[in-house]
């Protein structure tokens, strides 16, 4: 039987095409259903979530979950996706680690190569082990799941760097001007104007840096000669 005439009720265009059913477990006391079902490509971890909140409304069941199994070849980069979703159901915090994270695999070996920092909080809550047995579930298949920070070109860090200067001021040119308070010392002369930072080298000297302050809890110190020091 195909997924499609178990869940006659639910709406045609939720259930993917080909899914054959190979495993069905209803308990009428709980009234919920267990369905296990063979697909011909990778489906979204969302599709599924939706048809089983559809199927669960239509025969108003308190529960029904859909587990899906996979051709061993099917295993790719394009289960990446997929595999954040099913690992942060058992590990909240990994998905915001595994957000954007990308995946290869190749000789058994399954890599989850990170864009976050995170690495350490993927490994300490066991999210290794789990994407594992997550893969052995529904592709039938044994591998190691090695995740990576991945790491940054030199050309990769400035073009980041640029950009987010860029969104900065932006920003900043959106702002409303305002005066600026003085805390200590003296305001500073604009004289022929500011020097955007990033234009500062090691051939500007001494310089003098301007901006503004996020918070009021200030550390500072008055010295001998009665100057403060922030």
């Amino acid at each position: 039987m195909n997924l499609a005439e178990f869940f006659s009720k639910t709406d045609s265009e939720l259930i993917p095409r080909g899914a054959r059913i190979t495993e069905v477990q209803i308990d009428t006391a709980a009234r919920t259903v267990t369905v296990t079902a063979a697909f011909e490509r990778i489906t979204a971890f969302a599709g599924l979530k939706a048809l089983e909140a559809h199927a669960r409304e239509q025969y108003r069941l308190n529960g029904v979950t859909i587990h899906p199994k996979y051709s061993p070849e099917l295993l790719g980069a394009d289960f990446m996706e997929n595999l954040t979703e099913y690992i942060s159901e058992h590990r909240p915090v990994a998905m915001s680690v595994l957000s954007g994270a990308t995946a290869a695999f190749a000789d058994g070996v399954f890599t989850v190569s990170l864009k976050n920092n995170g690495l350490e909080t993927l490994t300490q809550s066991g999210c290794t082990a789990i994407a594992e047995e997550i893969i052995a579930e529904q592709f039938d298949r044994e591998v190691t799941v090695d995740i990576c920070s991945k790491a940054q070109t030199f050309e990769e860090y400035e073009r980041n760097k640029e950009e987010i200067v860029k969104r900065i001021e932006e920003n900043n040119d959106k702002k409303p001007r305002r005066e600026s308070t003085v805390l200590y010392g003296r305001a500073i002369k604009t004289g022929g104007g500011f020097t955007p930072i990033k234009e500062i080298n090691e051939a500007s000297g001494r310089v003098t840096v301007r901006g503004e302050l996020f918070t009021k809890a200030i550390d500072s110190r008055e010295t001998r000669d009665h100057k403060y020091i922030v």
